[in-house]
């Protein structure tokens, strides 16, 4: 340094003026020229740290704003629609519909779009002519308008048109064809009808057929899409007067307001669309759909005399906000472990570069530069870093973005292939690209290092490093322990707020955790450094005594490299074991919620046989207890119960569900129901038919019959009813048959018993007193039928004969203190029932059946702990129900813990299945059993709700897929992978998946950066070893040797916090989508494999070092370096 370049400072000392910027930038060229290599390595870990935490930041923001989306639009149209009824609208209805549109765009808006359909119909008119005939009959012939948006696509026109608009000749109008086949009506007659105070002539143009009378369509229609009821209750009586009702008489759009027709109600019904919703939409949507029953009818008012809302789509939108949080929650934690990951490996790179440049700092003191001077140098290197990383981080993290949107799951839970570079991306790669800069030039802002300093540096370090002596690590340990005392607390994610915030405390934990284990570690390492210097002393030759004595030498370097390699595996061991734990808890839950491997809904196509490959018979009903003992009472507890067959339950045993409360079930409920006595029908047999007759030919009972139902064994663990018609009680032979629907006929058909059911024939005119009268009901002639010869031939009867020993018993409902007698049957007769008529029959019917089992006083039944607990019951109480209307009684003998298979099919088939929460309440029974106590009861219907399937793993969609077209079905397999995939779920995988691609090349990068810093700058000592007789291949195995100990200590380390991490914090993070806790609850997993590959990646990368040393040592002249006398 000149004395040009000093001037005078004040005080009479004297300051270096700072160097021109051609300088620096001159000099920072040919430094980057000269160390090209480690410049190299220097942006590699930066970009690559930038690039995966930018890739989190992108993966988030596609996958949640995909997820709400597609989340919000998997849910059904009837869970998102929002129901109006204006009820004796004031206006127009055009105009108040306009009106209410607008207060319903105000609630949705600007979230979602609205599409609104309506009706508004008109009350019971009085009809005064029909096709010019006068209506002067008995019974009054009422009428009622409707005007429909969507009737084209609910009905079909059988002849005619539909009507158009109002005109002065009358108004056009379509009318059910039961009601112009019942009154004789055709189109171009006139229905007169008196309404709004004046006759309107209802000019027929169309008639009509409902499409399906089941329909949503038609369930607010006043008759049910009926079109004609002869004997309806007048709504203008206040007590039952019949009437002869017709409609809808349906018009055209605005006829109803041309023709003056007053309108009784008009219901409207909006569809949102969330195809464009955005995640910061959907909580200002919740707090308006909360106040949403109150702020439409007070934007509406005046439109109506009373206004009602009815919508589920609250419901549906928190049940994806807190899909949406428990997700955001999980990614949070993982991309804060991969932040931290990211800032310990640029800390590490910023100790390395900074001591590969000490020496030439010293040099460069030594010759006049000023120690800003250096830091300016420095910087201007780490901003030219810093604007590289900027600069190719964003395309990068787009790059693999469509990388991981291209994976199965991602495509599957429709995640958008392409994220764009949003400005946020450019802005956090600029961030972290700051971040950088002030990590690489941090190092140089500590005092000055003297050459004598220097020197002693290179020799033996301080065994501990500096956070260790300042106490830092003890108090973010005592931190992290307080963090992971709150997360034991931890319950669940979703605010009862309903916000979208995520707990800090939940995400911040894991992190802390793995912060204060690292630090443990660093105070670990030292100790394990001279450890293994202690016993490479005693090894046998110089290279494992030279390796574990340069360890031991250099502990802080060592602890560094170590550290990173720790860090770097513990995260990807934690996503390792997290990401399988947390897919085997959605396989878990999945399991327990479904039960079988599958489960088919006895509705439509499935409900009258098994599903192809056969199934079990479940019966899933509401039931309500009444108290102990008491089948009558009208109160009580509301729960559901379950019955199984044998191999039902037998399924529930498996895998973690016997553990749960399956094996209880199983032992508990034993083999099932005894054989009953039956007459066994021949195979084919499409109905059974007999002779029954009721009462006494000398005494025949007035008004009085008995409805007639066999009842049918199939295979013995399913029961059918088969009505055969009603007889009346005249005391004559009536013959009744009945057929099988075709999916119900089967082999193996026996006829067990019969119900009759007791009822009043009299009308409201001709109704008989009473007294209570005892008769029987008597059969023979038993018979099946069998198909005939043809399609168009009646079936035959093939006789049946009732072994003479066969055991019969009898049962009534309400049951009574003794059984109804079976015995005496009368010559000529098979098989008799004893019935007592009461005198109250024409206001509650009795029922009495003659079975092939002894009546069972109560069902065996197991219940759910949280059920027994409600109920405060215990093994051996009897409970009282009812199911269906028909009283049973429960007989208690186990309690299980849970119950699996409890969630109903519907809760299982949106878009948030309703796992976990609140434990089902259900008690399970045997189906046989049940069955048979309903059939005593005199139930009703179907006595199956559902089918369980035993399907091989693997073969589950494509027994779905084979299902009849309707069919509605649930699997385990199935189930589990849309927890996995499904929109709002998949981010959780991809999450993982960058962070075990993170630490695997962290770990690869840094530990090669790391290596090769430290080779540069033991060049000299490497070729003192080579000078005094070391061979290269001896060198070559001492580098590998310090290498591999260093491995070792990482791979121990790393895997250690990581599983200690996974173990830890993993179920305390893996919720189910609801935010509930899981049920069953979390186990972890740790996967041996991906583990293993994990540290064959730290293997390679020693590999790769030892490679690296035989290269260098290949083309390095040690008489050179030994003349240099210095680190180059």
């Amino acid at each position: 340094m000149t004395n040009e370049g000093r001037r005078a400072a004040p005080g009479g000392s004297r300051r270096r003026s700072a160097r021109p910027g051609t300088w620096l930038l001159a000099t920072t060229l040919r430094r980057s020229r000269s160390q090209w290599r480690l410049l190299l390595g220097v942006v590699a870990v930066a970009v690559l740290a930038s690039v995966l935490v930018t890739t989190l930041s992108l993966l988030v923001s596609a996958t949640e704003q995909g997820g709400v989306r597609g989340a919000l639009a998997a849910v059904p149209a009837e869970q998102t629609a929002l129901d109006i009824r204006l009820v004796d609208p004031t206006i127009d209805v055009a105009e108040g519909r306009a009106i209410v549109s607008e207060a319903v765009d105000s609630v949705f808006a600007p979230a979602a779009t609205t599409t609104s359909v309506g009706i508004a119909v008109s009350s019971f008119e009085p009809v005064l002519s029909l096709a010019g005939v006068t209506t002067d009959g008995p019974l009054p012939t009422l009428a009622y308008f409707g005007e429909y948006d969507e009737v084209a696509e609910s009905a079909t026109l059988t002849t005619g048109e539909w009507p158009g608009d109002a005109s002065t000749d009358g108004v056009p109008v379509a009318i059910p064809s039961s009601a112009a086949l019942a009154l004789s009506v055709d189109v171009g007659d006139t229905v007169v009808v008196e309404a709004g105070g004046a006759d309107v002539a209802a000019v027929v143009t169309g008639v009509f057929e409902p499409n399906d009378r089941t329909d949503e369509f038609w369930a607010v229609d006043r008759l049910a899409g009926a079109g004609y009821d002869p004997d309806f209750p007048d709504p203008s009586s206040s007590f039952y007067n019949p009437a002869v009702a017709l409609g809808p008489l349906v018009v055209g759009t605005g006829s109803l307001a041309a023709a003056g027709i007053p309108v009784a109600f008009a219901d409207l019904r909006f569809t949102p669309d969330f195809s464009h919703t955005t995640v910061d939409q959907v909580q200002p949507l919740l707090d308006r759909l909360d106040t949403a029953d109150v702020d439409i009818p007070f934007r509406s008012n005046g439109v109506a005399g009373a206004i009602f809302t009815s919508t589920d789509v609250a419901t549906a939108v928190n049940a994806v906000t807190a899909g949406l949080t428990v997700t955001r929650s999980t990614v949070a934690v993982v991309s804060l472990l991969l932040v931290v990951l990211a800032v310990a490996a640029m800390a590490q790179l910023a100790r390395l570069f900074s001591d590969a440049r000490s020496g030439e700092r010293q040099l460069m003191r030594a010759r006049g530069a000023s120690r800003r001077d250096i830091l300016a140098l420095a910087t201007v290197e780490a901003v030219a870093v810093a604007v590289v990383t900027a600069a190719a981080t964003p395309p990068l993290a787009s790059l693999v973005y469509r990388v991981l949107a291209a994976q199965g799951p991602m495509v599957a839970a429709g995640m958008p292939a392409d994220a764009g570079l949003p400005a946020v991306t450019w802005l956090l790669a600029a961030v972290i690209a700051v971040v950088f800069v002030v990590v690489l030039v941090a190092p140089l802002l500590r005092a000055d290092v003297s050459f004598a300093e220097g020197a002693q540096a290179a020799g033996r370090q301080r065994l501990a490093s500096g956070i260790a002596r300042s106490g830092i690590d003890v108090a973010v340990v005592a931190i992290a322990a307080i963090a992971y005392w709150q997360l034991q607390a931890y319950r669940t994610p979703v605010q009862e707020t309903g916000s979208l915030a995520v707990d800090p405390v939940l995400v911040a934990g894991p992190a802390l955790v793995l912060v204060a284990t690292a630090l443990v570690c660093v105070r670990l390492i030292p100790a394990a450094s001279r450890l293994l210097e202690r016993l490479g002393s005693g090894a046998r030759g110089a290279t494992v005594a030279l390796a574990a004595w340069e360890i031991g030498r250099r502990p802080q370097r060592a602890t560094a490299a170590v550290l990173l390699l720790s860090l770097s595996l513990a995260v990807g061991t934690f996503g390792l074991s997290f990401l399988t734990t947390w897919k085997q808890s959605q396989v878990d839950q999945a399991s327990f919620a479904v039960g079988p491997p599958v489960r088919v809904d006895a509705t439509g196509p499935a409900t009258e046989a098994a599903p192809e490959g056969g199934g079990e018979p479940v019966m899933r009903r509401p039931m309500l207890i009444g108290g102990l003992g008491d089948s009558g009472d009208a109160g009580g507890i509301r729960a559901s119960v379950l019955s199984l067959t044998p191999d039902a339950r037998a399924l529930l045993t498996t895998g973690r569900l016997g553990d749960l409360g399956g094996e209880t079930i199983a032992d508990g409920l034993g083999g099932g129901a005894a054989s009953a006595t039956g007459i066994d029908l021949p195979d084919g047999a499409s109905g059974f038919a007999a002779t029954v007759r009721l009462g006494d030919p000398g005494a025949p009972l007035a008004a009085t019959a008995a409805e007639i139902t066999a009842v049918i064994e199939e295979g013995g663990t399913r029961l059918l009813l088969l009505p055969l018609g009603r007889v009346d009680a005249d005391g004559e032979p009536h013959d009744v048959q009945g057929e099988l629907a075709p999916a119900a006929r089967s082999d193996g058909l026996r006829f067990v018993g019969f119900q009759a059911k007791l009822v009043d024939t009299a009308d409201e005119e001709s109704a008989v007193e009473r007294r209570e009268e005892s008769t029987d009901v008597l059969m023979a002639d038993l018979a099946a039928l069998v198909p005939g010869d043809s399609d168009d031939s009646d079936p035959a009867r093939v006789p049946l004969a009732v072994p003479a020993d066969a055991e019969w018993s009898g049962s009534s409902s309400p049951r009574t203190a003794t059984l109804p007698p079976t015995d005496d049957v009368p010559d000529g007769w098979t098989l008799r029932v004893g019935v007592t008529v009461p005198v109250d029959l024409r206001v509650r019917a009795r029922s009495y059946a003659l079975v092939g089992w002894r009546p069972n006083a109560g069902v065996p039944t197991v219940l759910d702990a949280a059920l027994a607990e409600r109920l405060g019951v215990t093994s051996g109480s009897d409970l009282g129900v009812r199911t269906g209307g028909v009283p049973a009684t429960l007989h208690v003998i186990a309690i299980a813990p849970r119950v699996p298979g409890a969630a109903p099919t519907a809760d299982l088939l949106g878009p948030a299945p309703s796992l976990g929460g609140t434990p089902a309440e259900v008690a399970v029974v045997d189906t046989m059993l049940l069955a048979r106590s309903l059939i005593e009861a005199g139930t009703e219907g179907p006595l199956v709700d559902e089918w369980w399937v035993d399907v091989p793993e693997g073969e589950a969609a494509s027994y779905l897929a084979a299902l009849p077209v309707g069919a509605t079905a649930v699997s385990t397999d199935l189930l589990g992978e849309r927890l996995q995939e499904a929109p709002l779920r998949v981010a959780t995988q991809a999450t993982l998946w960058v962070a075990i691609a993170a630490s695997t090349l962290l770990a690869a990068v840094g530990f090669g950066v790391h290596s090769a810093a430290g080779l540069r700058s033991r060049r000299l000592e490497l070729a003192q070893l080579r000078a005094i007789g070391y061979s290269r291949r001896r060198l070559v195995g001492l580098v590998a040797t310090e290498s591999l100990l260093m491995g070792v200590l990482g791979v121990v380390f790393g895997v250690s916090i990581g599983v200690l991490l996974a173990w830890l914090v993993g179920p305390l993070v893996a919720v189910s989508p609801t935010g509930a806790p899981t049920v069953p609850s979390v186990v972890v997993e740790v996967p041996a494999l991906g583990i293993a590959l994990l540290v064959a990646e730290v293997a390679a990368v020693l590999a790769a070092v030892v490679v690296l040393v035989s290269r260098s040592q290949r083309f390095t002249e040690p008489a050179h370096l030994l003349r240099e006398g210095v680190q180059p």
